[in-house]
């Protein structure tokens, strides 16, 4: 019986040494400062991935306008309804004051001048004009393209504008003529400029009545334009003085 109960004692004794020793021993604190940084990268961690959710659903930017363009800034868009409507001011009309005027009201301001700053950002530099070395001027390309469809326009219309084409002594058109090429030229800088911009709007079709057995397309759709308006009302008062384009001769220069 001794030699139990001393056995017991022995292994109480061991069991508060053990508890003695647990609430004794010390564990080393954590630092403020080491919270404040794993709290840090937390959040950074957090803001990442909502930057890159974001990044994956916002809007493509327009890459058309990631070449200089000193227009840029002007550039608005706008839903617009186009209709091809044959009715349209500016066709199927004999030639008239008010129509021409109509006409050179698109783009007769389409030499805008820039800034020596202003042309120095541009991916296809530009001289200055000759009698102002200050100014340095360009052509906006939907202005050159208008300018180029009122040409072709009058040369279909050669009964009101008969100077729109020279014409060979058998009564057909001089192609090799400088209008004729001239001609040729815009024909071309409007394909490139269509293939360039690549509308891809779709063209609905529809029926003339409701027994007809063919569809047509309807040529009327809804489009997604830049503000044209906008863009001329920033040319206007940008547009070259002509003076600036010609080289005046002195009469001590003849």
């Amino acid at each position: 019986m001794d030699s139990e109960k001393s056995f017991e004692e022995t292994d109480l004794l061991r069991e508060d040494d053990v508890n003695l020793d647990v609430e004794s021993r010390t564990y080393p604190r954590r630092k403020p400062w080491t919270s404040c940084i794993i709290g840090l990268l937390s959040l950074v961690v957090a803001l990442e991935t909502i930057w890159l959710v974001l990044l994956g659903t916002r809007e493509a930017p327009n890459p058309a306008l990631n070449l200089y363009s000193p227009a840029n800034a002007a550039v608005r868009y706008n839903t617009v309804k186009l209709d091809a409507d044959d009715q349209n001011p500016y066709v199927h009309q004999k030639s008239t004051d008010v129509l021409d005027q109509m006409w050179m009201d698109l783009y007769d301001f389409g030499t805008v001048g820039l800034s020596t700053s202003e042309a120095a950002q541009l991916v296809d530099q530009t001289k200055p004009t000759p009698n102002d070395p200050d100014t340095y001027p360009v052509m906006i390309t939907v202005f050159h393209n208008i300018h180029c469809l009122n040409l072709i326009r009058k040369a279909l219309w050669r009964e009101d504008y008969p100077d729109a084409l020279e014409m060979t002594e058998f009564g057909t058109v001089n192609r090799t003529a400088p209008k004729a090429l001239h001609i040729d030229h815009c024909v071309n800088s409007i394909r490139e400029a269509m293939m360039c911009s690549a509308d891809i709007t779709p063209i609905p079709f529809h029926t003339v009545n409701e027994t007809d057995l063919h569809v047509f397309p309807e040529l009327a759709a809804t489009h997604t334009c830049r503000d044209f308006d906008a863009i001329r009302e920033w040319a206007r008062p940008r547009q070259v003085e002509a003076w600036k384009m010609d080289i005046q001769l002195h009469d001590d220069d003849v």
